[in-house]
């Protein structure tokens, strides 16, 4: 039992539940780590217990750490359903049913205005998968785990109060290497590799070089889009003036409405 106050999030996590999690998922948290964590839980009212968010520690560069908060799949669809609206979903969508998918598509559903409207996510493998090492999940479940990252995209269009900034597990484990080995094979790794010990990058990687040449051939080869409404759209949508600019959050968003509107 800790020397400090034990903490607890009301009507979530009870004094009991706290010390559970003191020696279980919050094992080498210190007592202002856990207080964070368990606040963070109260104000998503997502539960760590149950799987609904994790918390994890990351090393920074000037050598502390700093606890960042990923949400299980389960925790977005129950934050969607608490938002209202929220209309269900359709089974993901591959461009292949044998050995690895290449990209994931799932469209999500909420009530606008009466209508229910679809939000499409596209997950690509290049882009996940965190390598040999630390994708044993990956290499037994590839399209269920690659399916989980596409439906968390199409989650965060259509409910983007609720769900900006945060990420799922399966989101996140890639940034635990930098550039995946699927990465460096399809020649979509970055040319600098991302400092990770950086939380505030791992949380909101850039698009790389090849991914702004995607988006410009994307551009020119659809028939309602030219560059100069897509810079419109940048900073309509996004207040950003650049591609380069882009979060891959946003890029994955633009590439799917410029493909979808043709």
């Amino acid at each position: 039992m800790s020397n400090v106050a034990v903490f607890q999030t009301p009507d979530l996590l009870s004094r009991q539940d706290i010390e559970v999690l003191r020696n279980s998922k919050f094992k080498n948290f210190t007592d202002v780590e856990i207080e964070y964590a368990s606040r963070v839980s109260a104000l998503l009212q997502l539960n760590p217990i149950l799987n609904q968010i994790h918390f994890v520690k990351r090393k920074n560069k000037d050598s502390t750490y700093s606890v960042t908060a990923q949400v299980g799949i389960d925790g977005f669809r129950l934050s969607a359903q608490r938002a209202g609206g929220y209309a269900g979903s359709d089974d993901a969508v591959f461009d292949t049913e044998s050995g690895r998918p290449g990209r994931a598509s799932v469209t999500v559903y909420r009530m606008v205005s009466g209508q229910r409207c679809p939000f499409v996510g596209t997950a690509r493998w290049a882009e996940y998968y965190p390598g040999d090492t630390l994708g044993a999940r990956w290499q037994k479940m590839p399209f269920t785990m690659l399916a989980k990252c596409a439906e968390a995209l199409a989650l965060r269009k259509a409910f983007p109060q609720e769900l900006a900034g945060l990420r799922t597990e399966e989101e996140m484990e890639q940034a635990e290497v930098g550039p995946s080995q699927a990465q460096k094979l399809n020649g979509t790794a970055p040319s600098i590799e991302p400092d990770t010990s950086d939380a505030e990058i791992v949380e909101e990687p850039k698009v790389t070089q090849p991914q702004i040449k995607r988006l410009f051939a994307i551009v020119n080869s659809a028939k309602t889009w030219t560059q100069d409404q897509m810079r419109a759209h940048l900073f309509e949508h996004y207040g950003l003036e650049s591609t380069r600019d882009l979060t891959r959050s946003q890029y994955e968003e633009l590439c799917d409405r410029i493909e979808s509107d043709g």
